[in-house]
């Protein structure tokens, strides 16, 4: 992690992803149990559920890897309990985002934002940090959302204009709207 990421950066990242896992949370808690497990019609889409537990999982990936020194995503567990129970999924979100809060205190933050981990995919090893991977889950949630936002259309559910677009194009939609 570069030496200048300041502490307002850090925070702003962890930000972030706590405001994507609410707006995940906001979508995803007016469903029924079997709405949110309930395959989509749309090919290739899978229910909400599935989307839910695949970011709930990718989180919980990267905070292991800050006690394991070692990211990998493919060694999700892919928990059907996440894909199922709304109340799980709800219940492990806010547990994500309190332990995603807690790196940004400023007793343990600073140690946590520069340690270095190890990124392993296809028996290749990268490093990372966790910075860079907190941006990659913002922007993997965002992605999500978009398509959890389509599947939930078909429920009746409309779709919340901001959601699933990434803050960055928002900033710039914002800024020509003016």
């Amino acid at each position: 992690m570069p030496e200048d990421l300041s502490s307002n950066s850090f925070t702003a990242l962890i930000s972030g992803n706590v405001d994507q896992l609410d707006r995940l949370q906001n979508l995803i808690k007016n469903l029924s149990n079997a709405q949110y497990s309930k395959p989509s019609r749309l090919p290739h889409q899978p229910s909400v559920g599935r989307h839910v537990r695949h970011v709930i999982e990718h989180y919980l990936q990267l905070l292991l890897s800050l006690t394991s020194g070692v990211l990998d995503y493919s060694l999700r567990s892919r928990d059907v309990q996440f894909e199922e129970s709304l109340a799980m999924a709800i219940e492990q979100i806010s547990e994500i985002q309190e332990k995603l809060t807690s790196l940004s205190i400023p007793s343990t933050g600073s140690a946590v934002q520069n340690q270095n981990i190890i990124f392993q995919a296809n028996n290749q090893k990268f490093s990372t940090n966790l910075a860079r991977e907190l941006d990659f889950l913002n922007s993997h949630t965002v992605h999500h959302l978009a398509l959890i936002q389509i599947i939930t259309q078909e429920f009746g559910i409309p779709a919340d204009r901001r959601t699933g677009i990434h803050p960055t194009t928002l900033e710039h939609l914002d800024a020509c709207a003016r």
